[in-house]
């Protein structure tokens, strides 16, 4: 018998069966991509200048160019220049490269330098016609030298002295985003390599770094600007050319695409969870939720004062004295989405989707003062509405004129002017919130003129202040009371002009000019006797008057609950002598009224944690908690159409497999937005791959993961690309923020790892591989039971959640700004299968035991096929 004549055939037959079923072909529309993604609707455009145009009047009305002293500027038909002894500045009115910092882009022109004269060219400006003291990159050229500048760090280095510009040089800046090249004559003069928080890495023409920088805090994209410093020498610009890249994200118009929040659940910080509907009953009708929602952070474009960041720099005597001597305008503390203006649409359209899936219904927009915020107002309708047009979900809106005798009438008057105008009232309308068949609107309805009387037939109108009890109003802010008839606690009712009992207002805060705060319980405000305003208060993030006034409220069964509020931030300060106390601090001659710090606010949206101090994102899953109890939900739905899944076979094998787990879409918007503070802008371009909705199948050995997005889905190396969190035994104790397993921290082909959270921690242990495809606008996976210990046979309930190009560093509230999430931020998929086994710690296998399972049966398996070769070759034999 001839063995090896045998057995080589026989190990090439079973490595080539084994190859043929691992390997999956990726189309080529599963792609890595850096710069500007395919399905993004972007135009490029490259002006160019040859400046044979001598009339001023030509280039200052282009809409490409930003001039700067341009009566200093001088055009002969050939070149550019400026006169003696003077500067000016010729720059981008756009970005160079693309608004969001997502491929960059070229910046070159033909330059003469003499002795003398000086030559400084900006790129990633924070604005047009970049103010030398400001953020950006810039070069200064010499005749004979090239040096670089960052004026935000005062940072200055040669990068060369061994150029001539004496006579004509081509100067080109290639910026890639990540890279930035200087090139002269074509030939490479230094490199910059761009890093997060702008720390540039500087190396020469030969490829050798020269220095590392300090955080710069320089974008990942701005303007850029050529200033021509002239003495009695000469200079000039020719053959000017550069790019930019505009960027329409706009989805297409589509029905309605209802998204269903019943199997949506989540934990907080202080690990409650979020209750459902099986726990609550099912949803109820005619319940309504509103939050008071605020327009008022127009932007001081001066530095922002934040109450708890001073604080913590300074202490409390630090504090007072910056109060005392400067105080104005501030935060009570930063907002999760940074000191961010009116006019921000990215936030707008965060709010929206956080909003719809807290069960809000409308907000109720503040204009209770002399301004009704216009542009703001104009801004959040239409991204709301836009967000509508492409099929998703938002709260309605009305507005709160305030209780100041003629101000409903004035508003009024300003409204009809913008989103009640006959222009705009039917293309707005949908977003109306209505009562009793008409818009709402809150208001003083005395001393209307006749004419306005006339317009208001058309509206339901309501009184609206805090503690009133009067026919004919509502509250945005009430008290607990205590009747002592009936032993029980009680709110004033908001009424109709009839008296009959419509609304109530619950708070998660009061003010700190009563010294009643977000831990005002029954009438009760604790007082740490520290003087220090509260800042070291335990109480200030449980939500404790927030959850004693909501309870109250379910059971006083109102048809609609108000609650204040979400998004206020700032207030001002006043001062008098007779202001010596407030936020159970004793102060000199100063005083907030409305918001100060953690404990002394009333806001709902989500706060960036600082040093241990504040509370993220608590009162906002409180808040959906406490909805979800007031209007109730649907019970959960359970799984259907169970089956195993050929991953490689065709995708319509989905189709009779449900629930679908659907998540917002729209929600991977870019954002590039001015800050309260003008020297700072917030850019993200983080969102890529656009979750339309997943699906679970089961059967008895494997699960089976389906996820769809809007466009075909980018894939590439990164540890964040397309990752699937499960959270297998529902418990947020275990795990990182309860998630047990995450898959696709790297992937081969074929495979995706699977890496099992170690402790609470966000690192983890790979315990083995799940099989993917990858198709288009799909991603299917296939992982075995037996790698998280379950046996053969048993169908299991559990959480899970996907996410793309969202948080590397663990910190779980970068899902709700970075990238996307299906579903949103902390809430996860829950999937329950009608007789499913609930996984408890105790009774899953540990890691050892799973990593000995699939080490023995990779050995069965090898044994196996060994005998199996073996036993064919001496049947040969």
């Amino acid at each position: 018998m001839n063995l090896k004549k045998n057995i080589y055939p026989c190990l090439i037959y079973v490595f080539t069966i084994i190859i043929l079923f691992s390997t999956v072909i990726i189309p080529e529309n599963a792609y890595a991509q850096n710069g500007v993604y395919d399905w993004l609707n972007a135009e490029t455009h490259s002006p160019e200048y040859d400046f044979s145009n001598k009339n001023l009047a030509f280039y200052a009305k282009d809409d490409n160019l930003s001039l700067n002293n341009k009566g200093f500027l001088v055009f002969d038909g050939n070149t550019l220049s400026v006169k003696k002894d003077h500067s000016a500045s010729i720059g981008g009115a756009n970005y160079l490269g693309d608004y969001y910092g997502l491929s960059g882009g070229t910046l070159s022109f033909d330059t003469l330098v003499e002795e003398g004269s000086c030559l400084k060219v900006g790129i990633r400006c924070i604005s047009q016609n970049a103010d030398p003291y400001k953020k950006g990159i810039f070069f200064l050229f010499t005749e004979k030298a090239v040096s670089l500048s960052l004026p935000s760090i005062d940072f200055t280095t040669e990068l060369s002295s061994q150029i001539d510009l004496s006579s004509a040089k081509k100067i080109e800046i290639r910026d890639t985003v990540d890279k930035i090249v200087l090139l002269i004559d074509g030939e490479n003069c230094a490199t910059l390599s761009y890093k997060e928080g702008g720390i540039l890495s500087v190396y020469d023409a030969s490829g050798n770094q020269k220095t590392e920088t300090e955080a710069t805090s320089v974008y990942s994209a701005g303007y850029w600007n050529i200033e021509l410093q002239r003495a009695e020498s000469a200079i000039w610009i020719d053959q000017l050319k550069f790019h930019f890249t505009e960027i329409d994200q706009t989805l297409p118009p589509r029905e309605q695409r209802e998204v269903s929040y019943q199997n949506w659940v989540a934990s907080d910080d202080l690990g409650r969870v979020t209750r459902m509907g099986s726990q609550l009953g099912a949803q109820k009708k005619d319940k309504y939720v509103g939050i008071f929602y605020f327009l008022c952070v127009v932007g001081a474009g001066i530095h922002v004062q934040d109450n708890t960041k001073i604080y913590l720099e300074s202490g409390v005597d630090g504090l007072k004295t910056y109060l005392k001597q400067k105080g104005g305008e501030g935060y009570w503390a930063e907002p999760y989405f940074g000191y961010y203006r009116n006019t921000d649409t990215w936030v707008y359209r965060k709010h929206a989707y956080m909003l719809d899936a807290a069960g809000v219904d409308f907000v109720f927009l503040d204009v209770s003062n002399s301004e009704t915020f216009d542009k703001a107002h104009l801004a959040l309708f239409d991204t709301w509405l836009q967000i509508r047009k492409e099929g998703g979900q938002t709260p309605q809106i009305c507005f709160l004129t305030g209780n100041t005798e003629g101000r409903l009438e004035s508003h009024m008057n300003r409204l009809l002017r913008t989103v009640y105008s006959d222009k705009n009232y039917e293309k707005y309308e949908e977003l109306f919130f209505q009562w009793e068949g008409k818009p709402l609107i809150f208001g003083n309805p005395s001393g209307l003129s006749d004419e306005m009387k006339a317009v208001l037939k058309n509206f339901t109108v309501r009184g609206c202040w805090a503690w009133e009890n009067q026919d004919g109003y509502w509250n945005w802010l009430q008290e607990v009371h205590y009747d002592e008839a009936t032993g029980k606690y009680y709110m004033d009712k908001g009424r109709d002009p009839s008296g009959n009992f419509e609304q109530l207002a619950v708070a998660m805060g009061h003010h700190p000019s009563t010294s009643k705060g977000r831990s005002f319980v029954k009438g009760v405000q604790p007082n740490n006797g520290k003087n220090d305003f509260e800042f070291s208060s335990e109480t200030a993030g449980l939500g404790l008057g927030f959850a004693s006034q909501f309870e109250i409220a379910i059971e006083m069964d109102p048809q609609i609950i108000m609650i204040t509020g979400w998004n206020e931030w700032i207030a001002g300060l006043p001062r008098d002598a007779s202001y010596t106390h407030f936020a159970n601090t004793d102060v000199d001659g100063y005083m907030y009224i409305d918001q100060f710090n953690p404990e002394f606010s009333r806001d709902g949206e989500p706060m960036k944690i600082r040093s241990g101090v504040g509370f993220g994102d608590n009162y906002y899953y409180q808040m959906v908690d406490y909805i979800r109890k007031f209007k109730g939900i649907d019970a959960e739905l359970l799984a259907g159409g169970q089956d195993t899944i050929d991953i490689h076979g065709d995708l319509s094998q989905w189709d009779h497999v449900s629930p679908e787990f659907r998540d917002t879409i729209g929600d991977t918007a870019f954002r590039n937005e001015p800050s309260y503070d003008l020297e700072f802008r917030y850019i993200n371009n983080s969102g890529r791959n656009d979750f339309d909705y997943a699906k679970v199948s089961q059967d008895h050995d494997s699960l089976y993961f389906f996820v769809k997005t809007v466009h075909d889905i980018v894939w590439d190396d990164g540890e964040n690309c397309m990752n699937l969190y499960i959270d297998l035994d529902k418990n947020h104790e275990t795990g990182w923020e309860g998630y047990d397993y995450v898959l696709n921290r790297s992937h081969s082909d074929t495979h995706m790892t699977l890496e099992k959270f170690i402790g609470n921690t966000w690192e983890g242990e790979n315990i083995g591989e799940a099989e993917y495809v990858l198709l288009g606008d799909s991603l299917i996976v296939k992982v075995e039971k037996s790698r998280f210990g379950i046996e053969s046979g048993n169908m299991i309930n559990f959480d899970f959640k996907w996410s793309d190009h969202s948080t590397t560093s663990g910190n779980v509230m970068e899902f709700m700004d970075l990238g996307d999430t299906a579903p949103n931020d902390r809430f996860k998929f829950r999937y329950l299968i009608a007789d499913g086994i609930d996984i408890s710690k105790e009774n899953g296998l540990s890691t050892a035991a799973i990593i000995s399972l699939i080490a023995g049966g990779a050995l069965l398996v090898l044994v196996v096929s060994v005998v199996l070769i073996f036993k064919f070759v001496g049947k040969k034999g």
